[in-house]
């Protein structure tokens, strides 16, 4: 059988980490906040799957995706911050605090490797590739695609039957209080869902 390799770098979905604090107005944290990366966008990824699985020329070939340009999570936060009209602050972690949160989540053989790909990248792993807008005849993606793609998940959204005026940053507004002599809030104004996704190198 015919196959192609894609060879993804690191996923702009990976922000996907930072939801829970930007919806909250808590600064995000990364390790190694000014190592840029060439993140590559999910939905470029899929597109050349498909091209791949449909098109001909394409067999035995390998493909590295990457996006358009290296960006560092400090680059990052600027980004959402602008999609959301609002401050997104980034604290840097050490090395430590950040093999610390990891290994809530991740196999240790796996944390050191990874830190290694964030904090000391090999000149191959920050170069980009032409291949995705080779393949599929447009740019590759920035981070802000998926960032703007995404914005419900990083917006913030008050509880059910709440107040739309936002909470003060680090609290979450509470419902309204229910009165016999009112009536109960329609069932219309649900949270928007938010999503988050983690990958491995």
């Amino acid at each position: 059988m015919g196959f192609t390799i894609l060879r993804p770098g690191g996923f702009a979905s990976n922000a996907f980490a930072w939801t829970e604090p930007v919806r909250a107005r808590r600064p995000v944290s990364a390790p190694f906040a000014d190592v840029a990366l060439p993140v590559v966008d999910p939905a470029d990824i899929a597109e050349v799957a498909a091209a791949a699985l449909r098109e001909d020329g394409h067999a035995g070939r390998t493909y590295e995706l990457t996006g358009p340009e290296a960006i560092s999570p400090r680059g990052q936060a600027p980004v959402i911050s602008e999609a959301l009209g609002e401050e997104v602050a980034l604290v840097e972690l050490s090395r430590e605090e950040a093999h610390a949160r990891m290994a809530r989540f991740m196999p240790e053989e796996v944390i050191d490797g990874t830190l290694d790909v964030l904090g000391v990248p090999l000149p191959a792993e920050q170069k980009t590739s032409p291949d995705v807008e080779r393949i599929l005849r447009h740019p590759a993606r920035p981070f802000g695609a998926s960032v703007t793609r995404n914005l419900p998940a990083f917006r913030w959204s008050p509880p059910w039957g709440a107040r739309k005026t936002p909470p003060p940053p680090g609290r979450t507004a509470g419902p309204k209080p229910d009165h016999a002599h009112r009536p109960r809030p329609e069932a219309h104004d649900l949270p928007d869902a938010a999503t988050s996704g983690r990958r491995r190198h």
